[in-house]
């Protein structure tokens, strides 16, 4: 099932937190995605989800920053500017946050912090590119000095919030992998009730 950027090992992670999302949750999955691009895998996403019989509810934020942004999917719903300032928008009761827009280390933080209040209890957020190899690396987010924060500084996102390695009573590591031939790298957490 194609996902976009997500390399193979990125994808088993996804996937495996759907899984668990739809084995704690009944009805349909809400789904709040930072970072939409061409939608490749928002609509992985709902394939995966009817494939086993579920329904998506799905909404989306970009900054258009990579390109212009259409709604990946009928129904799908995209809010459109910096996730710092439109996050007022997102759904309360989210299933599984994808944290995926800008990767440079203030703006993680911030999506984690403005959107993971509403994550439910046993709802998952999965961040992309924690690879190692990848942080300090493609400084194309269009902001800051150069500095290795402004580029992909997921990882000193989640050791500033105390996340990875982890050091937070309400939230806990479910699965963290990569492969070092790869960019990606993704880590999924479960948020404690």
């Amino acid at each position: 099932m194609p996902y976009g950027l997500l390399t193979p090992t990125d994808v088993q992670v996804l996937e495996d937190g759907l899984r668990l999302a739809m084995k704690t949750f009944p009805g349909s999955i809400r789904v709040v995605e930072i970072g939409v691009c061409y939608g490749d895998t928002s609509r992985g996403i709902r394939t995966f989800l009817e494939t086993h019989g579920r329904e998506l509810d799905y909404c989306g934020f970009d900054n258009q920053r990579d390109r212009p942004i259409d709604p990946p999917f009928p129904g799908a719903t995209v809010h459109l500017g910096d996730s710092a300032e439109t996050y007022l928008l997102a759904p309360s009761g989210i299933h599984f946050l994808l944290i995926d827009g800008c990767h440079c280390a203030n703006h993680v933080m911030l999506d984690f912090l403005n959107f993971g209040d509403r994550v439910v209890p046993h709802g998952l957020v999965f961040f992309h590119d924690v690879n190692p190899k990848a942080q300090g690396k493609m400084d194309h987010q269009g902001h800051g000095p150069r500095h290795v924060d402004f580029g992909t500084a997921t990882r000193e996102a989640l050791r500033k919030l105390g996340l990875f390695p982890i050091n937070s009573a309400a939230w806990g590591i479910v699965n963290a992998k990569w492969d070092d031939q790869d960019w990606g790298g993704a880590l999924l957490l479960g948020r404690f009730p």
